[in-house]
């Protein structure tokens, strides 16, 4: 259920990666959903003769169309492919299978190019400032253009003994 609301809370946000597991958590509550909104309906006596279906499963489907689709495209990306790969599915039978392929393949390991790894929270790369390619994240030196990588400052918890000590140091010399 975590899952599914978590979807809910990146409502129209196509942007990232989602790993499988959300993505088919997601799949497994909006059927439920749409089970219980059924039963709704049919105890209800809200279904149509013509459309099959009734008030709440509709308003249901459009309340849900925008997350789908949002996790859905960013399950893609955690594939490593472009969200345009959703219209596959408008390929009759192969397109469904494909897709179906996709969202069951496990995510790209590290960083590309849509994100880091969900699975791995900090990641295992990074993206070279001066090519844009995925590197490793200790990399001192970009092994696809060669250049070498800006030093950054990593955090120390005792930043004020640190410049106590070297002014000691500096004032023994």
């Amino acid at each position: 259920m975590n899952w599914w609301l978590i979807c809910m809370k990146k409502y129209a946000d196509f942007s990232g990666r989602a790993r499988r597991k959300e993505y088919w958590m997601f799949a497994l509550f909006n059927n439920i959903f749409a089970l219980v909104a059924i039963f709704l309906d049919n105890a209800l006596g809200n279904t149509t003769e013509d459309f099959g279906y009734g008030l709440i499963l509709s308003l249901y489907f459009l309340a849900i169309i925008l997350p789908g689709l949002a996790v859905s495209v960013r399950r893609l990306h955690d594939v490593g492919k472009s969200g345009w790969g959703m219209f596959i599915n408008f390929i009759p039978i192969i397109g469904g299978f494909v897709f179906l392929t996709w969202a069951t393949t496990d995510s790209q390991p590290g960083l590309n190019k849509y994100g880091e790894n969900p699975k791995t929270k900090g990641g295992t790369g990074k993206k070279c400032p001066y090519c844009a390619e995925i590197i490793k994240r200790e990399a001192i030196v970009c092994k696809h253009c060669g250049r070498d990588l800006p030093i950054q400052e990593t955090p120390h918890k005792n930043r004020t003994r640190d410049r106590v000590s070297i002014t000691k140091r500096r004032k023994t010399r």
